[in-house]
C-alpha cells in the first residue's frame, strides 16, 4: 500500500510541477525566471519591447547564428522566448482592447454630457484623454514595431526544424500556436548537422 501512494505522490508531483508546464515556465512559477543568455542576445535583445508583439526580436532569434540552436541551453533559451513573446503579444492586444473599450465609454459618457459638442472633436478630445491613460513610453515603441505575419514566423520555425536543429519535444507541452502551424506537415531529416561521429 505504501509503494501504491508514493508511486500517487510522485505522479501528481510530475503532472503538476513538471509535465503539465510551458518550457521554462516551471521555473518562473516556483522561482526567479531563468536567466538564460544566448549568443544570439547581442543582435537581438536590443530588438525587444516590453509589452509588445515583438515580432522582430523573435525573427532575429529564429534566424541569426542557427548553428547555436545545437546547444541545449539555446533551445530552452528559445522556447523560454516564446513563452515570454506570446506573454508580451498578448499584454499588448489587452492594451489596445482596453484603449477601445475607454473610447466607447468615453463617447458615450462625453455624449450624454456634452450633447451640443461636435462629434469630431468629441471624438478628437475623448481620444486623447483615453491615450494618456493608458500609454507610456513602452506602448509608444510597440505601437511602432514591425509586425510580421505569423505564418512568416512559423516558417522560420519550420526551416529550423527540417534542418534538423529543433524538435517539437524543444518546446514544451504547448508551444504555442506559431509553434503548432511550424510543426505541420514538416519532415525532418534523418541526421541532425549537430551531430557528431
Amino acid at each position: 500500500m505504501r509503494l501504491g501512494a508514493a508511486f500517487f505522490l510522485v505522479l501528481i508531483a510530475v503532472v503538476f510541477g513538471i509535465g503539465l508546464q510551458p518550457t521554462g515556465l516551471v521555473e518562473w512559477i516556483w522561482s526567479e525566471p531563468p536567466t538564460l543568455i544566448s549568443r544570439a542576445d547581442a543582435l537581438c535583445a536590443n530588438l525587444w519591447v516590453n509589452g509588445a508583439r515583438n515580432d522582430p526580436a523573435l525573427d532575429c532569434y529564429l534566424q541569426k547564428d542557427v548553428a547555436r540552436f545545437c546547444d541545449v541551453k539555446e533551445r530552452k533559451h528559445l522556447a523560454n522566448t516564446f513563452t515570454l513573446y506570446m506573454s508580451e503579444r498578448t499584454a499588448f492586444y489587452d492594451k489596445i482592447k482596453d484603449y477601445q473599450s475607454g473610447m466607447s465609454l468615453g463617447m458615450a459618457q462625453a455624449a450624454a454630457a456634452h450633447p451640443e459638442e461636435d462629434t469630431m472633436h468629441m471624438v478628437a478630445r475623448v481620444g486623447r484623454e483615453n491615450a494618456e491613460r493608458i500609454v507610456d513610453e513602452d506602448f509608444r515603441k510597440a505601437w511602432k514595431l514591425h509586425t510580421i505575419l505569423d505564418q512568416d514566423l512559423a516558417k522560420s520555425v519550420s526551416m529550423l526544424v527540417t534542418a534538423g536543429y529543433i524538435s517539437r519535444s524543444d518546446f514544451g507541452w504547448y508551444p504555442g500556436p506559431i509553434v503548432e502551424m511550424a510543426f505541420e506537415d514538416v519532415k525532418t531529416p534523418e541526421r541532425s548537422p549537430c551531430w557528431k561521429p
